[in-house]
C-alpha cells in the first residue's frame, strides 16, 4: 500500500471541510505531513508554484477530477522531499453526512497521480 494514502485517509474530514468551504473555485487540496495542516489552494496559484512539467500534469488532472467527481489531493512530505497527489471521490452529501470518519472506499477508489519533488508552500490553512 501506498505509503501517503494512510495520510489522505487519516485527514479526511479535514480535506472535505476544506474543500466543501471552496468547492465552487474547484481548489487544489494539499495535506503537508511535517506541519500537520491541510491547505485548500485556488487551482491557478497552486499551479504557479509547479514546474512546467507538473503544470501540464495537474491539467490533465484536474480535467479528469471534474469529468469523474473526484477531488484533488495532494500530499507533501518536506523532509523525504515528496510530494504526492491523488484524485479522491467527491460526494458532496456523502462528506457532509460522514464528515467524522475517513471514506471507506479503500485504496482501489483512488488513483496516484504522480510524484514530484515540492515547489510550494501553503499559506492558507483549513485547520
Amino acid at each position: 500500500m501506498d505509503e501517503y494514502w494512510g495520510y489522505v485517509q487519516a485527514w479526511w474530514p479535514t480535506v472535505c471541510r476544506a474543500y466543501r468551504d471552496f468547492e465552487e473555485r474547484k481548489p487544489v487540496i494539499l495535506i503537508d505531513i511535517n506541519e500537520a495542516k491541510v491547505y485548500a489552494y485556488p487551482y491557478n496559484e497552486f499551479k504557479q508554484e509547479l514546474s512546467a512539467r507538473s503544470r501540464d500534469r495537474l491539467d490533465e488532472q484536474q480535467t479528469q477530477a471534474q469529468r469523474n467527481s473526484e477531488i484533488v489531493v495532494f500530499v507533501r512530505d518536506e523532509l523525504r522531499k515528496k510530494l504526492v497527489s491523488y484524485n479522491c471521490p467527491w460526494e458532496r452529501s456523502a462528506s457532509r453526512q460522514n464528515s467524522h470518519t475517513a471514506p471507506v472506499r479503500g485504496h482501489g477508489g483512488v488513483r496516484k497521480k504522480r510524484t514530484a519533488p515540492p515547489q510550494s508552500r501553503g499559506r492558507t490553512p483549513a485547520d
